[in-house]
Formats: C-alpha cells, structure tokens, sequence
C-alpha cells in the first residue's frame, strides 16, 4: 500500500474503529466500588456528613444539616498510552497484527480507571480524617477511634465478624451509621471461598448456609498480587467509597501524515490516548480490609 493522504485517512478509520471497538467490549470493575464524578476544572472538593440524617420533630427553628461536615480535594493527573506504526509494515500491507493492537489500544485505555483504582487501594492513602483509609484510628466515633483494617483470613465466620464490625459503625453524633456491607472483593486466588460463602446454599455437612445472598461476590484479577487479602464494601449509598475524579476521557489521537515529523524522519506512523483524572478515598466507613 501506498502511503498517500487517502490511504492513510483509510487506515485511521479502521484503526479508530478497532479502538472503539475494544474500548467498548472491556469489562471494568472501578464503577462497583468508586463514583465516577466528571470534573470541570483542575481541582474540585467534595464533601458529605458523618452522621445520619433524620426527622425531628419540629420545635423552635428548623436546624440546617451541614452536608460539608468533611470534604477532600482531588487533583487531576495526566495519563498517556502511545502506539506506533511502523510505516513500512503499511507499505508491505502488514496490518493484521495491528488491528489487533489497536483493539488492545482501546482495552487498555478503557481500563485505565481500574488500574489506577486498585493502585490507590493498595497504596492505602490518607482520607477526609488525615489517617490511612485502611486504618485502626479512625476518630469518627466521639466514643473511641474506629478499625476497619483487619486480620482476618477469609472464611464464614471470619466473613461474619467482619460484616457485624462495620455495621456497628457509629457516626459523629454516636448513632450507627447504617452500614451494611453487600460486595466482597476478592482476588482470584479467593473466589472460590467467597463464592462458597455468599452463594452456595448448603454448607459441606448439608445444613442451611445462612450467609447465602449477603454479599455479592467481586473477583478482581487486578488484585492477584495480594493472594489472601479481602474486602468488604457497602455498595448501597449515593457515594462510594473510593471517588474516581474523571477531567478527560481517553481520546485517540493520530500523528499518521506523511508529512509529520515521525513519518518523515523515522517512518513510525503515532497513535496516542490522553485522559485526566484521579482517585482519592471517599468514606472509610464504606470498605473494610482484611489480611491474613
């Protein structure tokens, strides 16, 4: 093929549509355990209450519930994922293997909230409350610090002890804070014990499994490199506890004119997706971690 303007506007259309396609069949799990909060500018804030919000009865004045009781920052970082061509595999029509590659392209891009998910999880970094999310100090509780970094190797009971701690959260008032964890993230290392647990309906000796239907089961292949870590997440409410802060979605860019420099001089035709965004911990309360 030869490397006109025509037939390179020709190869960016099926390159493009491979990405798109690739992009759009991946399976991502970011959305089950962060919101996803478009953002319009480099820096935004948000907040939310520590408590329980309930009706009173009304005597004397209305009292305002303060939904910026706490709040953390998130600052946009830049990403990048670049692909070249190179310009004689065109010209010989060697293209078969490139299809494939821009179908990746848009895989990877698309999983790009995930990875930078799980490696904010593991990473453990400070929230709205200045200790680690995953933590033994948590001072919401006016009575004492609260834990929701445990060791605890996953089996049923263990899975129920973990369960009955969070929701015996207390928020900043002391009033029970309403968790009631319904995800549990495993590697795939753990599935088949998580799935033993939450799904199966008898227990090896044939009676009832009472935990059957508790949680639903999240396997994370991402989360390989920690074998025998869990966790436990409450799913249910408007905020999640991790917020993926999105500026920019990925968006393919093409450097593939004769006439660029990268063509001219070193015969690569340039493919390359830039995003913006990041992630930071939302409430604690809302996931807990176990290791062994």
């Amino acid at each position: 093929m030869l490397i006109t303007s025509a037939n390179v506007a020709a190869l960016q259309v099926g390159f493009h549509n491979d990405f798109r396609n690739g992009y759009g069949e991946t399976k991502t799990f970011h959305q089950e355990i962060a919101t996803v909060i478009p953002s319009s500018t480099r820096i935004d804030t948000y907040g939310w209450m520590a408590r329980n919000m309930q009706m009173r009865e009304w005597v004397g004045p209305r009292i305002l519930q303060n939904l910026y009781t706490h709040e953390i920052q998130i600052i946009n970082h830049d990403y990048e994922l670049t692909l070249s061509v190179q310009r004689n595999d065109i010209e010989d029509d060697y293209l078969g293997v490139y299809r494939q590659r821009f179908a990746d392209f848009g895989r990877a891009t698309a999983k790009w909230p995930d990875q930078l998910l799980r490696a904010r999880i593991q990473a453990n970094p400070n929230g709205f409350d200045g200790v680690a999310m995953f933590a033994a100090t948590h001072p919401l509780n006016p009575a004492a610090n609260q834990d929701n970094d445990y060791a605890l190797a996953l089996n049923a009971a263990n899975y129920r002890t973990n369960r009955q701690l969070m929701m015996a959260y207390l928020g900043e008032d002391g009033e029970p804070l309403g968790v009631v964890p319904d995800l549990l993230v495993v590697p795939p290392q753990l599935e088949g014990v998580a799935k033993d647990i939450c799904q199966a309906p008898f227990l090896a000796g044939g009676a009832t499994n009472t935990d059957v239907g508790t949680a639903r089961v999240l396997m994370i292949p991402e989360f390989a490199n920690e074998a025998t870590r869990w966790y436990l997440v409450d799913s249910r409410w408007g905020i999640k506890p991790w917020i993926f802060q999105r500026r920019k979605a990925p968006v393919l860019v093409a450097k593939d004119a004769p006439t660029d420099d990268n063509s001219f001089w070193d015969r690569d035709l340039v493919y390359g997706a830039d995003s913006r965004g990041y992630v930071e911990p939302g409430p604690w309360w809302l996931m807990s971690r176990s290791t062994p």
